[in-house]
């Protein structure tokens, strides 16, 4: 096996092979262990000498027993960001880089386009961070962990072995969920912004579409309802603020596909929202199908947390309001959705002309 050439080919750094038969015990001796990338990313949690050489980015380490666990991440802002694994016993340290799946510039926005985070650990206990560029501990909005199968060998980490460590966030932080909701001039990139499925849609700056001639964010090639646009929530402020009541509100203009300047006039926000093309929010929050192993991740959706406001104006922005309760939950992202009976509808929306998601204290 060529270790350098699994990397160089398929973009895999992290390789882990058990081998309980100790056929790649390169001693001959037959000693169980684990076949490894030769990078330090991979084997530095384990401690200098635990791990040997053997050729082609590959290492052996004798008597290792190796379980695999992902962090999925937002992917805006992450991209020299390192994940900082500690074992606190011994107060090793192994900082591991993120990767993301390529497949175009428009699957960059999906919702489920997150950069993971991965490595595979000993029985022990570890602390885990997020460290940017100058090693200072950041935050990447949510984090979805989810852990391999335990391994054919024993001594291997467990599902409660790591401790993430995070940026504390006060409720004056968490006051307003929306981010790049602010001044019309500033809104220069879809970023933060998600979309789900349906290619080959696509967000983008609509320069001079927002109300009084400033720019706003506006889907392209959609197809689907639920290819509106969506913002993940800070999951520090879900944790801090779970069951606090929230006001959304979004001003946004329904027009043809891609066609910025052309409103639809077929929407009745009197009838029920999948038959009137009326935009609502929806908030998409995510759960573990078995809290105990956290090895598959499921979806649900909780639709009509904010709806078109009466009477809709045929010709200009339109706004979608609603009060909400942030869900219990590790990750939530709200979603405006809008029936597409014809499939020929586009969602512009001008986020500094009232984009919030504000905290309610009189509830």
């Amino acid at each position: 096996m060529d270790g350098c050439e699994v990397t160089t080919s398929y973009g895999v750094s992290d390789l882990v092979i058990t081998d309980t038969g100790g056929s790649f015990d390169p001693s001959r001796n037959g000693t169980s262990g684990s076949l490894i990338h030769d990078y330090e990313h991979v084997k530095g949690i384990l401690g200098v000498g635990a791990c040997s050489s053997i050729g082609k980015c590959l290492a052996f380490c004798p008597n290792a027993c190796l379980r695999t666990f992902s962090f999925k991440v937002e992917q805006f802002g992450t991209e020299n960001w390192k994940l900082r694994i500690k074992n606190t016993l011994t107060g090793t340290l192994m900082d591991v880089p993120g990767t993301i799946l390529t497949v175009n510039a428009a699957y960059f926005s999906d919702a489920y386009a997150g950069r993971r985070f991965s490595a595979s650990l000993p029985a022990g206990q570890y602390t885990a961070e997020f460290i940017n560029q100058g090693g200072a501990q950041v935050w990447p909005q949510y984090v979805e962990e989810t852990w391999q199968k335990p391994p054919d060998c024993t001594g291997s980490a467990a599902v409660d072995s790591i401790t993430l460590l995070k940026p504390a966030v006060n409720e004056q932080q968490c006051s307003d969920l929306i981010r790049n909701g602010g001044i019309d001039s500033d809104i220069v990139t879809t970023h933060p912004w998600i979309s789900t499925m349906g290619q080959p849609r696509d967000l983008a700056v609509r320069l001079g579409r927002g109300l009084g001639g400033t720019n706003a964010i506006s889907t392209v090639n959609r197809e689907y309802h639920w290819t509106g646009l969506g913002q993940d929530i800070d999951s520090r402020c879900l944790d801090l603020m779970k069951g606090k009541f929230y006001e959304f509100s979004a001003y946004m203009k329904v027009t043809v596909k891609n066609d910025p300047s052309t409103p639809i006039q077929t929407i009745n926000p009197n009838k029920v929202w999948w038959n009137n093309l009326s935009p609502v929010m929806t908030m998409n929050v995510r759960s573990y199908a078995n809290k105990t192993t956290k090895e598959f991740l499921s979806n649900w959706e909780d639709y009509d947390k904010a709806v078109l406001a009466r009477p809709y104006n045929s010709s200009d922005f339109n706004l979608v309001h609603g009060i909400l309760r942030l869900p219990n939950s590790f990750r939530a992202f709200f979603e405006i959705e809008e029936s597409l009976t014809t499939r020929i509808s586009s969602l512009t929306m001008c986020p500094s002309s009232g984009w919030s998601a504000i905290l309610i204290n009189c509830f």
